[in-house]
């Protein structure tokens, strides 16, 4: 059986340089921003460097996770625009995806390609290698990325059969590297004092997760794809599908379209009348992705004409 190709099997997954020296090397912070930061890491119970410059805004979490890829000699990988063949779909059990959080992206007979977020992941990828009884490598991508490959790829059907309990969502938030059990903690016993918050609300109040952290996390603990439509141009096409009375009444914004099925982009996902509602006013199919509530109303300012 073929070894887990990762390029530093030798070292056993072990990081080369520190995180601050190749973001120092890639440019993509400075020094008086780095010593910030370290000194951060230092004062707070936030064990990752990598979280904390990307809560003082000096690098994103794609600029953090290409450094680790480099750390750890993986490649890394966008997985935005990528769209995964049926066939490899079908070399990693759904179940094992949503599991262990990770999405093959390529695979043949002898071998498969999974993107993950966590790279010291060794122990998943030799449970992958007993389990599908073949050669696995892996690629970084960010935790972002593979959460919402996993919802966008795999068909509904394939949540059946989990585990019916949901992950908390400063457990996910945790796990998406977002903020630290600290600060769950801390925004946890906030919530004791204010029972009627929900809990991510409380961590965007205390500045330790945004708003797009927190929707991005509700759509994985949903089993829904979230969006991002700060940079999206919708087809005009698309966009009459949904009359703009319709779209500003319900704040949804239709973002893509297949045959009679169209999607919406919403903020709120559990309101089952509203969607129940629009299906029959439109007379279409529908289907949901998660997105901030802003970015929604912004998106159907931008597509839609002024009245």
């Amino acid at each position: 059986m073929a070894r887990v190709a990762t390029g530093c099997e030798d070292q056993g997954l072990q990081p080369r340089k520190p995180l601050g020296q190749i973001l120092l090397e890639m440019g993509a912070v400075s020094s008086a921003q780095l010593q910030e930061a370290l000194k951060r890491q230092q004062e707070q119970i936030v064990p990752r460097l990598g979280v904390i410059l990307v809560k003082l805004g000096y690098a994103t979490r794609a600029i953090v996770y290409q450094a680790l890829a480099r750390q750890f000699s993986i490649p890394f990988i966008s997985l935005a625009d990528l769209w995964i063949p049926l066939h490899v779909l079908k070399a990693v059990p759904a179940r094992e995806a949503f599991r262990n959080v990770l999405v093959p992206i390529a695979a043949d007979e002898r071998s498969v390609t999974v993107a993950l977020s966590e790279p010291q992941g060794l122990d998943v990828l030799e449970h992958l290698r007993a389990t599908l009884n073949c050669g696995v490598t892996c690629v970084l991508a960010t935790p972002e990325d593979v959460r919402n490959a996993i919802l966008c790829h795999y068909p509904k059907v394939a949540t059946m059969g989990m585990p019916a309990e949901r992950l908390p969502v400063g457990e996910i938030l945790q796990q998406m590297g977002s903020v630290s059990g600290h600060e769950v903690r801390e925004a946890l016993q906030r919530q004791h004092e204010r029972p009627r918050k929900m809990l991510g609300e409380i961590l965007v109040e205390l500045g330790h997760a945004t708003v797009r952290d927190v929707y991005e996390a509700l759509a994985w603990q949903l089993m829904i794809p979230f969006m991002a439509l700060d940079q999206l141009t919708i087809d005009p096409a698309v966009i009459n599908l949904v009359p703009r009375s319709v779209a500003v009444e319900n704040r949804v914004c239709p973002v893509k379209a297949d045959g009679k099925t169209v999607t919406l982009a919403v903020a709120d996902p559990l309101d089952l009348f509203t969607l129940d509602n629009l299906q029959f006013i439109l007379n279409l199919n529908l289907d949901c992705v998660l997105a901030t509530p802003d970015d929604v109303l912004d998106a159907i300012r931008r597509h839609y004409p002024a009245e």
